[in-house]
């Protein structure tokens, strides 16, 4: 606005100075519209630069902030990026360190039961690694009944071949016992613990 009223006032000093050039009776009037005339046209020149040189301040301020902006939005993305890869890094070991516990336990189960032990009950979910420990459990309780139903069944062809009067023994396919009667203990005066695993 000012600006604007600078140069109406200019405008206005013209048009008077053209009317007193052409009216030519007052030369000193002239001069001090033309005088006037020119003190506006500097001032308005003035405000003209104040209004560039506080716009450069505006512009370089402005910059200087989106300067800032991108350097905090570098940073942010930045930690952002290194928060992401820190926490994929401790969901992965995490996970692995569970599986592989899981895993490991699995592994205990196994030798327990090559060893003939009884399973510890621990539970490993429902994903792969649960069903292959359910699957080992079910193996170790039919592993442990087809166990139980050998050892009967030895116990009752043991009972028969005691109560048998003739000699019985078996031996494997390297002739180390396997297998005597009480008769044979008798005869030869030795005992079935003695000789079971042995050859001759």
């Amino acid at each position: 606005n000012e600006v604007r009223n600078l140069v109406s006032e200019c405008h206005q000093l013209n048009e008077a100075v053209m009317v007193a050039d052409s009216d030519q009776s007052d030369q000193n009037k002239t001069a001090d519209l033309v005088a006037a005339g020119v003190r506006q046209a500097t001032a308005a020149r003035n405000v003209l630069r104040q209004m560039e040189s506080d716009e450069i301040l505006v512009h370089t301020q402005r910059s200087n902030r989106l300067e800032q902006l991108r350097d905090v939005n570098i940073v942010a993305t930045a930690s952002t990026a290194a928060i992401g890869i820190i926490g994929g890094f401790v969901a992965v070991y995490l996970l692995s360190r569970s599986t592989v516990r899981r895993v490991q336990w699995i592994g205990d189960d196994a030798e327990r039961l090559a060893a003939g032990l009884p399973l510890e009950g621990k539970g490993l979910g429902r994903d792969e690694i649960g069903r292959v420990n359910q699957q080992l459990k079910a193996t170790s309780a039919l592993l442990a009944a087809r166990t139980n139903a050998l050892r009967d069944s030895e116990a009752r062809l043991q009972a028969i071949l005691d109560n048998t009067s003739s000699i019985v023994f078996v031996k494997d396919l390297k002739g180390r016992f396997t297998m005597a009667n009480v008769q044979f203990e008798r005869i030869f005066g030795l005992q079935r613990e003695d000789i079971l695993g042995r050859d001759v």
